[in-house]
């Protein structure tokens, strides 16, 4: 649904599922929010609805209920049910879920998804070549099939699955825990009622499990049913690893029942055997968990292992996440879970590693302090799709942060020549999806610039040209009258850089100053990551930018994890700062060479000193702006001299 915040489509999902009244403390309830906030919320609803002729009629005795013979047009407005998603990280998750849900006997139609997500035909290609590649890239891979029109996945069951889950569960949303979040996946209130199957089990059974493994748990569940009632059983998995006694079977087998009463669905042998497996994973807790031996060092391990990775984001990011229990809790128990998984399938596949690597590339390179802490203590070496995940906690702990230190103190103006009515609802609107992250003031006319000017704004929102608006000496961004997606990707843009110029010290002069002319090499021949490293290298050190082991401290970064952020860009640089003088060298390949599980042939080299790693996410925002826009990263690869190359590249 266009234009409303997730709690308020919440609210008017639930009305349309109605014929009659509820109670604004139902809804309340419900939502987990204040009377209050329900008519705050439904106030919001009213002005959107006037766009399609519908509206929530409100009573104090009855409630609230659904009005309008336009009703229908509603369902036109929804996205099959799942929110229209708005950013690059949301589109490919999205699209992701649904190549994965499709197979050769029910395809996704390329047409329908351009039209459903509301992105051109070259996005939606871009995305299906990024998911195609991250599918082919696993141990076990997922395939990609086109035919015509017509695009599906084929490759394991227990690949799909498991990708599935990785998938639907985004650890970076703040609120990824609340279960009915992923109704939509599943329609019918499948997880809600998976999630009591789960809870009486555990209750049966005298165990407990922290609130993330279940969530885990209840997804892979609503998958594995939805995967059996289309006709898709595990074949050929033996029991042979598993004993009655074992507390784990015991568990499967009272979740089966409890499965069995709730959907009336029968899991065979096989689906049990693989539940089983799957609940070995996790921490149980209890009198019939806790008389297992325990195979992993004691919890004080994973709190040092914690505190020290910590410590080094601290040290050497200047970001302090050290007083974050809710991120450290997160983490012993994901440690914890690590070694059990290491132990099961060791080459194990991150399925979001890309999407963290290409959006998230500061948080992902914090998390590689992890890979020596992790060794020295537990003697077992992390991959990058490890890494990956830690990433995602210290993703969520700086979005918990950001949110600390939110736009909040941020002061938008909407500035407007519409009529008073339409400037009104557009103020409305705007205040509806971003008031609980910045203050909306307005509308205003044109022409009230001392107005405007004593009320200092962050920067205006407008719907007219900057040329008519010369006069406000204020950053601003037009839309259009009708506020559609294109408008609020815009602004969600704008409001992302305030939350980064929050959390993170910016660069004191613009990144072109970054660049030397000495370390700009065009038409570069080298036929591997290693070689290319070692050449630009070479300079660097000549010129006395870098110590003498610049050049083996980049390739073990590089052999921790790739340094490939996708459309042919590469940023290799070494795990910890050690340049002598911050600077970027520039290689731009006679053609793209394999580099880690992609191509590349724009090549960034970072060498930043000691005091410069406070401003590493600002050189990464170089790579993350480049990564979507292939026909700049053409013009880019065209460019024969610095001079060139850095006329062609946006302002940052």
């Amino acid at each position: 649904m266009i234009g409303l915040p997730t709690r308020q489509k919440k609210i008017l999902k639930k009305l349309m599922s109605l014929d009659g009244w509820v109670k604004g403390k139902e809804l309340a309830e419900e939502m987990a929010v204040t009377p209050r906030t329900i008519r705050a919320d439904i106030a919001a609803i009213n002005v959107w609805l006037k766009t399609v002729g519908c509206y929530i009629e409100s009573s104090r005795q009855e409630g609230y209920r659904l009005r309008g013979e336009r009703q229908g047009e509603l369902e036109s407005l929804l996205w099959d049910g799942m929110d229209v998603p708005l950013t690059p990280q949301e589109r490919m998750r999205a699209l992701g879920i649904r190549l994965l849900q499709a197979d050769e006997e029910k395809p996704e139609d390329v047409d329908e998804l351009e039209e459903e997500m509301f992105v051109s035909r070259t996005t939606l290609e871009s995305g299906i070549f990024k998911i195609k590649a991250m599918l082919e890239s696993r141990t076990t891979p997922m395939y990609v099939k086109r035919n015509g029109r017509k695009i599906w996945t084929y490759g394991e069951e227990e690949t799909r699955r498991f990708l599935l889950k990785e998938l639907m569960v985004d650890r970076t949303d703040p609120d990824y825990l609340m279960i009915e979040n992923y109704d939509d996946y599943f329609g019918a209130d499948i997880p809600e009622k998976m999630m009591n199957c789960v809870l009486n089990a555990l209750a049966d059974n005298e165990i407990s499990m922290t609130a993330e493994d279940i969530l885990h748990l209840v997804i892979y569940l609503s998958i594995k049913l939805t995967r059996v009632h289309m006709g898709y059983e595990y074949k050929n998995k033996t029991k042979d690893i598993l004993t009655s006694e074992d507390i784990n079977w015991t568990l499967a087998e009272t979740i089966s029942g409890k499965v069995r009463e709730e959907f009336s669905t029968e899991l065979n042998e096989e689906e049990l055997v693989d539940l089983a497996v799957q609940l070995s994973l996790f921490r149980l807790i209890g009198s019939e968990a806790e008389v297992r031996p325990a195979p992993i060092p004691e919890q004080s391990h994973y709190e040092f292992v914690v505190n020290e990775l910590l410590n080094d984001i601290k040290n050497k990011f200047h970001l302090d996440l050290t007083d974050d229990q809710e991120l450290k809790a997160g983490l012993v128990t994901h440690i914890r879970y690590t070694l059990k998984r290491i132990r099961m399938e060791p080459e194990s596949t991150n399925p979001v590693l890309m999407l963290l690597k290409t959006e998230y590339p500061f948080v992902f390179d914090m998390s590689l302090f992890l890979y020596e802490r992790f060794y020295d203590v537990f003697g077992v070496r992390l991959n990058e799709n490890e890494l990956g995940y830690v990433a995602t906690y210290l993703g969520s702990a700086v979005e918990r942060m950001e949110r600390k230190k939110s736009p909040k103190d941020f002061t938008i103006a909407v500035v407007t020549g519409m009529n008073y009515g339409t400037s009104r609802l557009l103020t409305t609107r705007l205040k509806a999806i971003y008031g609980d992250i910045c203050n909306i003031e307005g509308p205003f006319s044109i022409y009230a610039v001392n107005e405007i000017e004593k009320l200092k704004p962050t920067f205006l929102i407008t719907t007219e040209s900057k040329q008519v608006l010369k006069n406000f000496q204020v950053p601003k961004i037009q839309i259009s009258p009708l506020l559609n997606e294109k408008d609020q990707r815009e602004i969600n843009k704008w409001l992302l850089q305030m939350r980064k110029e929050l959390m993170y010290d910016q660069l004191p002069r613009s990144i072109k100053d970054y660049f030397h002319r000495e370390l700009f090499f065009y038409n570069l021949k080298a036929e591997t990551p290693e070689k290319v490293i070692r050449t630009m290298s070479e300079h660097l050190i000549r010129l006395d930018f870098a110590g003498e082991d610049f050049a083996e401290k980049t390739l073990m970064r590089e052999q921790v994890a790739s340094t490939i952020f996708g459309n042919k860009i590469a940023m290799p640089h070494p795990i910890e700062a050690c340049a002598k003088r911050t600077v970027i060298s520039v290689g731009i390949l006679n053609q793209s060479i394999l580099w880690g599980s992609g191509q590349a042939q724009l090549i960034f080299m970072l060498a930043v000193k000691k005091e410069d790693m406070k401003y590493l996410n600002s050189f990464f925002d170089l790579t993350v702006r480049l990564v979507d826009d292939e026909g700049l990263v053409r013009k880019l690869l065209g460019s024969e001299n610095l001079a060139q190359f850095k006329d062609r590249l946006p302002i940052l």
